[in-house]
């Protein structure tokens, strides 16, 4: 709540309600760890935009990065997107997988921020990466030969053509803090997530194209169509239900009507933090509006993590008994 639409940037603006174009049938393709196609806001009823005030000088920036080690080996990939003041607004890191190849962590690199940047609604956009390959392959310079990174560059295509982007490549020493979050992405492995979860990085022969892709504010889509990204995650406990992972969820506003925020987050049945994340959900939202956007941002990440098992826990009874029926 406290983030409000400032900490977006000058110019910023945050658009919360049920979005009039958007369609339950778009397509959801995921990326590795990443986010799916957030433009269907209507099926959660409420969706996030980021917009620039003026243009192209007031772009968002990406950098993006991925490596293997050794090559193919496990791999990591991490990105950032960084407003016109400097200012980061969102970073994340993501292991690829127990076998990938550099190509494929830089790509899975690329996906994550540009589905990052969509989510936020961001419509001018500099991406930049050290990867004279990727860049040249997306600006249309070299052609994709290699079929393991063909379903990612059209992915990445897809997603690049949602916003106006510029591509720059830029040498590592100007890359560093992808980089860094790339080797955190790599070195946090299947073990991270908690004992007897695995990491699965391939296309999803069960993917569907059409695949519902409703999409709750600062959320991302249903992640289940990972075929048409290449790449999907999958979080599996071991012994059923006795490994859920718990979802934590809330949401307020202050007054009510008024600011709101929602919170989430995923904790392993090791009492380990999978993943956590705060949103602004409006200007003019209610307490209610609030849980709810909070639990479907938490809902959204644990689908997209693969995860089989889920307890959810939160303080609103209302909510609670709702989902309950």
């Amino acid at each position: 709540r406290e983030l409000g639409p400032s900490a977006l940037g000058a110019g910023a603006s945050v658009i919360v309600g049920a979005s009039a174009s958007a369609s339950a049938g778009a397509s959801a393709g995921a990326s590795a760890g990443a986010s799916a196609d957030a433009s269907a806001g209507a099926s959660a009823g409420a969706s996030v935009s980021v917009s620039a005030s003026a243009g192209a000088g007031n772009a968002v920036t990406l950098f993006f990065d991925g490596g293997a080690s050794p090559n193919p080996g496990p791999g990591g990939a991490g990105a950032l997107l960084v407003l016109p003041s400097g200012e980061t607004l969102w970073e994340g890191s993501v292991f690829v997988g127990k076998n990938a190849t550099n190509n494929e962590a830089e790509y899975t690199g690329l996906v994550v921020g540009l589905n990052r940047a969509k989510e936020l609604g961001v419509r001018f956009l500099t991406v930049t990466g050290d990867s004279e390959l990727v860049i040249k392959q997306m600006k249309g310079q070299y052609q994709v030969k290699a079929p393991n990174l063909l379903p990612l560059h059209q992915r990445a295509k897809m997603l690049a053509g949602s916003m106006k982007c510029t591509f720059v490549h830029v040498l590592r020493a100007l890359n560093t803090r992808a980089d860094a979050l790339a080797t955190a992405g790599r070195e946090l492995g299947p073990s991270a997530l908690g004992a007897g979860a695995s990491v699965i990085v391939g296309a999803s022969a069960s993917a569907s194209a059409g695949a519902s892709a409703g999409a709750s504010a600062g959320a991302s889509a249903d992640a289940s169509a990972g075929a048409s990204a290449g790449a999907s995650v999958s979080v599996s406990a071991s012994a059923g239900a006795g490994n859920a992972v718990t979802l934590f969820f809330d949401g307020g506003a202050s007054p009510n009507p008024g600011p709101g925020g929602a919170g989430a987050l995923l904790v392993l049945p090791s009492g380990e933090t999978l993943w956590e994340g705060s949103v602004f959900v409006g200007k003019n939202a209610t307490n209610n509006e609030a849980e709810y956007t909070g639990l479907v941002v938490g809902l959204n990440r644990a689908k997209e993590l693969g995860v089989r098992f889920l307890t959810v826990t939160g303080d609103s009874e209302l909510v609670i008994k709702q989902m309950k029926g």
